[in-house]
């Protein structure tokens, strides 16, 4: 296969009612941080960037000021996926697959809200505080990547997969808004968001005047494709009816689509077949030990408490490491930059703690991630933790977080070491 990446240089706190099999997140639970500064402008209903349900896709902006008047960030937001044709219509009943009762003024807490690298607070995140803001909510329940112009009726209830008509609005209204004319943006996503970064920074890159520096930086959305603890097939066969029935073959990108044996372009809708494509520079932020992906691909028995996990468990778990930072060897050798840590969390750089405090090494989170995009000498621009036990330095619930429950990463306190 060719590989064509060349220099290449989420969080997300997800609340579910585990049933029979499918979780489904209940946004609805989760408060808006009504005072941040971020306003909603939704998408015009004629471009056909629709929610599951058909009202329009959106996104909440807050202006920035003096020297970051001219940069931008923007967050797509995160939220799983909908992976059967019931879930995809329960899902349009929620605020992931409907617009319909997002407030006019406030981020929603599924990736923590306006905080961490959406903070506005010079303490936090003195080198982003005052730049243009987008967050980008997800509505169409596969990483932005569903294509399907008509409608997809199911018991009588039509449904929309415009995951990617959404995006492509977004970014022809934040051209007219004074990205045509910026001096950088940042292109960031958490969990499924951090997946839509590795599918889409490319095609945005394309949408975007060669004079604007463009870099992507996908928190928590190197989904493996791995079975679970026990040998057995598990979400992969999911990310395929996702990818074929949301139609995201044209979302992807077109040359790996073409490298890949007929049956199996759907490869490409997943991080690690992705990653080899993407010509645009990147920074990942991810956990080793990614606790969503342990609990729901791997389906770990032992998670809450590792040091009780048999053998086979163990394998599963440490495999984890092996696999992502394999994937990951060919962004290291072409200099992008990376924040790997060894805590069992999912999603990153959405909490204020652990964007400013969580160290690997001798930097934070904040600093690495700076360090890297400035190019700045005398630090690291790649922090990789050490293989497991090694989570004595990772962050638990603190009273620094106290008020902004919302915005503290999907962590497993209980699993320690021993």
């Amino acid at each position: 296969k060719r590989n064509s990446m060349r220099s290449v240089a989420g969080l997300i706190l997800l609340v579910f009612i585990v049933a029979d099999a499918v979780p489904v997140p209940l946004t609805t639970l989760l408060p808006a941080d009504l005072d941040d500064g971020f306003e909603l402008q939704m998408l015009a209903p004629e471009s056909g960037a629709l929610c599951l349900d058909g009202t329009p896709g959106g996104f909440y902006f807050r202006p920035g000021d003096g020297d970051g008047s001219s940069s931008w960030l923007v967050h797509f937001e995160g939220g799983g996926w909908c992976i059967s044709d019931e879930d995809c219509l329960a899902r349009s009943k929620t605020d992931i697959g409907s617009s319909k009762n997002w407030p006019s003024r406030g981020l929603p807490s599924m990736d923590g809200g306006a905080h961490g690298i959406l903070s506005n607070n010079p303490t936090i995140n003195p080198d982003f505080y005052n730049w243009n803001m987008v967050h980008v909510n997800y509505c169409d329940g596969a990483s932005y990547a569903g294509n399907v112009g008509g409608t997809y009726v199911f018991n009588g209830t039509n449904l929309y997969f415009r995951g990617r008509f959404i995006l492509d609005a977004v970014i022809t209204k934040l051209l007219d808004m004074g990205v045509s004319s910026a001096k950088e943006l940042i292109v960031k996503g958490c969990s499924a968001g951090g997946l839509a970064i590795y599918i889409h920074i490319d095609h945005i890159r394309t949408r975007v005047p060669i004079s604007v520096r463009v870099i992507g930086a996908p928190d928590s959305g190197f989904f493996l494709d791995v079975p679970d603890w026990a040998g057995n097939p598990s979400y992969t066969p999911l990310y395929q009816w996702i990818f074929k029935t949301q139609n995201a073959t044209g979302s992807t990108n077109q040359e790996c689509v073409a490298d890949q044996k007929p049956g199996e372009e759907w490869k490409c809708f997943m991080a690690p077949y992705a990653l080899p494509y993407i010509r645009t520079p990147l920074f990942v932020f991810n956990a080793f030990y990614d606790a969503w992906q342990l609990q729901h691909i791997v389906k770990l028995p032992c998670l809450s408490n590792i040091s009780a996990c048999n053998a086979t468990e163990m394998a599963a778990f440490l495999n984890m490491r092996n696999v992502m930072d394999k994937g990951l060897e060919i962004l290291k050798d072409a200099g992008g930059g990376l924040f790997l840590e060894s805590c069992v969390i999912h999603g990153l750089a959405g909490s204020d703690q652990v964007w400013s405090q969580q160290m690997v090494g001798k930097q934070s989170m904040r600093e690495t991630f700076a360090a890297w995009y400035y190019q700045r000498p005398g630090l690291e621009y790649q922090e990789i933790d050490c293989e497991w036990p090694c989570d004595s330095h990772c962050l638990p619930f603190s009273e620094d977080d106290k008020g902004q429950e919302s915005t503290l990463p999907y962590y497993v306190p209980a699993a320690k070491s021993g």
